[in-house]
């Protein structure tokens, strides 16, 4: 009898020490702080993690928008940060956690960049993102037992593209083409859209005609721009975009007395979440938690803080 009740004493003291070991692995993954690698500036901070998703939130959605879809953001925004640390090289930014690179990173803005943007409405801004930012930072999306890689962008061409994960699949979001940010343009000279690409291409030539400067685009089913021909160079959608300075790789090219225009629908990776269609859905009674659920089906969202929702 003594034996029976001793070992139900082992087992009573025992088990939480395993359910303290759980969330003691799981709160390991998420940090206290991160460094960043500055890309322009070639230089590292240290942030404290809630400070670093702050600057990811601001910058991939307006401080004005629904508190589920902010957090929604955070919680997206710290499984790809989580995800990118877990399987990145870190040699490429020189052995610090995360970059601020948008094409393979959460975007981010620095504290300065915001209180030049927003002024006098920082202050208020602020304390309202922070807060959000500290509760998502107990947060992320795993899949299979690990932090998923949930990328997002600000507006999807209407039809998002496959991200090459199970939980990023092409979805449908037409009311993306509602917003009036949805579509953008420029119009360049050839001389300057010459210059701004001679970088990556440089001992290019060029047809005399320059309606066959740019041939053979191939697009995925979303629109988004995969390659196209540059002369005798091959660009991506992205080094096209970056270096004109566009909004998104959904890139339409067409030329015209003299002069080429650059057509982009949507903002960002066209991949994952749409912060529009996440606002959209907040504004419709959705919570932060069905918002993930639907952006990133088969995912579940870990809380090592157990905070609710």
């Amino acid at each position: 009898m003594r034996s029976g009740r001793s070992i139900a004493i082992i087992v009573a003291l025992f088990i939480p020490l395993l359910g303290g070991c759980s969330a003691q692995k799981l709160q390991s993954r998420i940090p206290e702080h991160i460094t960043l690698y500055l890309e322009e500036e070639s230089r590292i901070l240290t942030l404290d993690y809630s400070e670093y998703l702050t600057g990811c939130i601001f910058a991939a959605a307006e401080p004005s928008f629904q508190h589920e879809t902010l957090l929604s953001v955070g919680i997206a925004c710290s499984g790809q940060a989580l995800y990118c640390m877990e399987n990145y090289d870190h040699s490429s930014f020189y052995g610090a956690d995360l970059s601020d690179d948008p094409d393979h990173f959460p975007e981010w803005i620095s504290p300065e960049a915001l209180e030049q943007e927003y002024g006098e409405n920082y202050p208020e801004y602020l304390k309202k993102i922070s807060a959000i930012a500290e509760k998502a930072s107990a947060m992320y999306p795993e899949y299979s037992g690990s932090p998923a890689n949930t990328v997002l962008c600000r507006i999807s061409t209407g039809l998002t593209d496959n991200g090459g994960y199970p939980y990023l699949p092409p979805l449908a979001l037409p009311c993306d083409k509602e917003s009036p940010e949805y579509s953008g343009s420029c119009t360049l000279t050839d001389e300057i859209v010459w210059q701004s690409l001679s970088e990556k291409t440089s001992g290019n030539i060029l047809p005399p005609n320059h309606e066959e400067w740019f041939t053979n685009a191939k697009y995925t089913d979303g629109g988004t721009l995969i390659t196209v021909r540059f002369g005798n160079f091959e660009l991506t959608g992205e080094q096209l975009s970056r270096a004109l300075g566009l909004r998104s790789s959904a890139i339409r090219i067409t030329y015209a007395d003299g002069m080429f225009t650059f057509t982009s629908s949507g903002i960002g990776s066209n991949t994952g979440m749409s912060v529009y269609s996440a606002e959209r859905l907040a504004r419709g009674g959705q919570c932060a938690e069905d918002i993930i659920r639907y952006f990133y089906p088969g995912t579940d969202i870990v809380n090592t803080g157990q905070l609710s929702f």
